[in-house]
């Protein structure tokens, strides 16, 4: 996998998102952080290209997203009464 100068993730980028949700970072934590997002984000860039590849039309999530009333049934002995 090539990586090109947009993939890249300096030290400037962290400090700024981290300074907007006022997260104290120490030098060594922010570069750690340009470090791993500079590997993670052409590895997702790769993954995200893939999965948009028409052979993979048919292929769908193994996981089932349900809504809240799925998770959680309303009992029977409240069934039509207000929220």
């Amino acid at each position: 996998m090539t990586t090109s100068p947009a993939d890249s993730v300096d030290i400037g980028h962290v400090r700024a998102a981290a300074q907007l949700v006022s997260l104290p970072l120490s030098d060594s934590d922010a570069t750690a952080v340009a470090a791993l997002l500079s590997q993670w984000i052409p590895a997702a860039t790769a993954l995200s290209t893939r999965m948009q590849s028409a052979d993979l039309d048919g292929l769908a999530p193994i996981t089932a997203f349900v809504t809240p009333d799925a998770l959680c049934p309303v009992h029977p002995s409240l069934e039509g009464s207000a929220p």
